[in-house]
């Protein structure tokens, strides 16, 4: 999402994002760049000759100049954008860039796209810009020299230039830290019933092993073995079912597009979760272990989705008020969901760089 440097009273958010975008997307989250920026434009020449030239033709104004900085990818004189081998710019943003600075390249054939202002790309912040698309958690941001970077933006009309991450952003955007903030938030609001949709969960912590909730976590796995067993016995079946694997799904807690995620299932008894995780190098990134759906929602055809939903927080009201944008994305896995079988990601993980490869996809 699209956040202030400074004086922020809005910012565009997203769960998470999609990896698969449309020409439509894209333009509507350009637009918010676009007319947030267009008031503290001064009109330069394009230099783009072709731009120019049809402007003068129809004996128009210039149009507006902006710099967008933007890490990770390579630009051609044409404008096209292709991200480099180690690129951490997201699909979303690579698509916004693209528009930004080729909007005929997304139009399709045989459409014609007026631009509404020239942007130009650079890799560093260093000197005037307009638009920071940030590399993945936010990692291109010099939050501390920030300040500095962005300039004297009241010069330019009083509109302080946009970057894609809010400052924070961790304590939802990654998961050890997310788990931390929904315990809290649970303790502070008890009404809230956090606990009815977030499944129990639990913080592994190769840096700092003292930090992990070993014992926590083997409490729970007892306690859900033993309901289970139950359900199984009182139902009369022998406990081989969905309701009787008492898996767990684990997940690096700055992972992203499904990279990492690992299924375990509980016959075994609690063994392998542990073997695993203790396998991870000292020091290297937290995991989270959560409770596994194993009989979760399904799609007509007995198979997985999710939904990534794009929301505005407006922090003008107190508490923020939240705005849902209407269109969302769905994802879905491309095999039906069977039981057991964890080891088979098109079954279970619904992400589309995972599915894309799959046979049945599409």
């Amino acid at each position: 999402g699209f956040t202030r440097v400074a004086g922020a009273r809005y910012s565009v958010s997203t769960h998470a994002m999609s990896t698969r975008l449309d020409t439509a997307e894209g333009a509507h989250v350009t637009t918010i760049a676009t007319s947030h920026l267009a008031a503290a434009a001064t009109p330069v020449k394009s230099e783009r000759p072709e731009v120019d030239e049809a402007l003068e033709e129809k004996g128009e104004e210039e149009l507006p100049c902006f710099t967008v900085v933007a890490p990770g990818v390579k630009v051609s004189p044409e404008g096209i954008v292709t991200p480099l081998e180690n690129s951490k710019l997201g699909m979303l943003f690579v698509a916004v860039l693209q528009r930004l600075l080729a909007p005929q390249a997304m139009a399709g054939e045989g459409l014609k796209c007026r631009p509404r202002a020239v942007w130009r790309h650079r890799k560093s912040p260093v000197g005037r810009w307009d638009l920071f698309l940030s590399e993945a958690q936010g990692s291109s941001i010099p939050w501390k020299k920030m300040g500095v970077l962005a300039g004297d933006w009241r010069e330019r009309g009083g509109i302080p230039p946009l970057v894609n991450f809010s400052r924070g952003f961790r304590c939802i955007c990654r998961k050890a830290m997310l788990v931390k903030t929904l315990r809290a938030y649970s303790e502070a609001n008890p009404s809230v019933g956090v606990g009815d949709w977030f499944p129990p969960s639990f913080i592994f912590s190769p840096a700092k092993p003292e930090e992990s909730e070993t014992a926590a976590f083997l409490a729970a796995f007892d306690a859900r073995a033993k309901a289970q067993a139950a359900q199984a016995a009182k139902a009369g079946e022998s406990g081989s079912e969905i309701e009787g694997s008492n898996a767990w799904i684990l997940k690096p807690s700055d992972g992203g597009k499904g990279e990492r995620i690992k299924i375990i299932g509980g016959e075994s008894g609690p063994g392998p979760v542990l073997e695993f995780l203790e396998s991870q190098p000292r020091g290297s990134i937290a995991w989270v272990v959560s409770e596994y759906i194993e009989r979760p929602l399904l799609l007509p055809g007995g198979r997985k989705f999710d939904w990534r939903l794009w929301v505005l927080l407006d922090s003008s009201h107190p508490g923020f008020a939240v705005r849902l944008y209407r269109e969302g994305v769905l994802r879905t896995c491309s095999v039906a969901y069977k039981a057991g079988d964890f080891e088979d990601d098109f079954v279970h993980l619904s992400n589309h760089c995972i599915q894309v490869n799959s046979e049945a996809y599409g």
